[in-house]
């Protein structure tokens, strides 16, 4: 009664309410029998769950009132613990927010908090590929042909591959002119550009600026991008600001890296 008390003193809205029943886990209530709860008095264990209703508005929200339950609960039972963030919807919402990074076979390196929810012709192997997330929820699921990408049990994007033999034999750092500026990056570099970037040609890799479409163009290096050049159907954030620039020795996949104009 005194987590309900102290959670009632801090509700979201003014229609909400936090409330307290026995469910009488381990005698009654057939459907909890599948809980972790029922495993825990079964075993000799006191145990609590925490269940929010479906009529929330949003999962921040819900996470709001789980993790304000939980602190009130820590607090009776002298818990210590540490939490870097502000205890509110919006700090919360941002936490849900940040998928983080996908990494595939080193080579690329996917922001995955603004992504658009479909990107095609990734650069890929056909088979034995390596995905690494930043996130601990994260998950590829290949269905029909595409990888779909999941953080926990939320789709962020679908990745259409475009299947090409890697190679090492790559450059390991690549010249760029950014805003007038020289600046040499690594592979699956990010950079920001205030009004136009350019690669310098190297004669070892060609460059595909993806949303660049001149014609007669194999090579796409030492030409003046500005945002304004690309097609917003190619970009790889939902804003279109965020493009991919891949490069290739002859036929095989060297790497990529991501422009963001400001």
């Amino acid at each position: 009664m005194e987590v309900k008390s102290s959670v009632n003193k801090k509700l979201l809205k003014q229609h909400h309410s936090f409330d307290v029943k026995n469910t009488n886990t381990k005698y009654d209530d057939e459907a909890m029998q599948l809980s972790l709860t029922y495993f825990s008095v079964t075993n000799q264990k006191p145990a609590f769950a925490i269940e929010t209703s479906k009529n929330l508005s949003n999962l921040s929200q819900k996470v709001f009132y789980q993790l304000l339950a939980i602190e009130e609960y820590m607090k009776i039972m002298d818990i210590h613990y540490e939490r870097n963030f502000e205890l509110n919807e919006q700090e919360i919402a941002k936490i849900l927010n940040n998928h983080g990074s996908l990494g595939i076979n080193s080579n690329i390196l996917l922001d995955l908090t603004d992504i658009k929810k479909y990107l095609s012709y990734i650069p890929i192997k056909s088979k034995s590929n390596e995905f690494k997330f930043s996130h601990p929820l994260g998950k590829i699921k290949k269905i029909k042909g595409r990888y779909s990408v999941f953080i926990g049990n939320r789709q962020v994007t679908q990745l259409k591959p475009q299947y090409f033999n890697l190679t090492n034999d790559c450059q390991d750092k690549l010249d760029f002119v950014i805003d007038g500026k020289k600046v040499s990056l690594s592979n699956t570099s990010d950079f920001y550009v205030n009004a136009d970037f350019k690669v310098i040609k190297n004669k070892k890799q060609r460059v595909n600026i993806i949303g660049y479409q001149p014609k007669g163009h194999i090579d796409e290096s030492d030409v003046t991008i500005s945002l304004k050049n690309l097609n917003k159907n190619y970009s790889v954030d939902k804003k279109h600001k965020v493009y991919r620039i891949e490069f290739y020795k002859k036929e095989e996949f060297c790497s990529m890296l991501m422009v963001h104009f400001k």
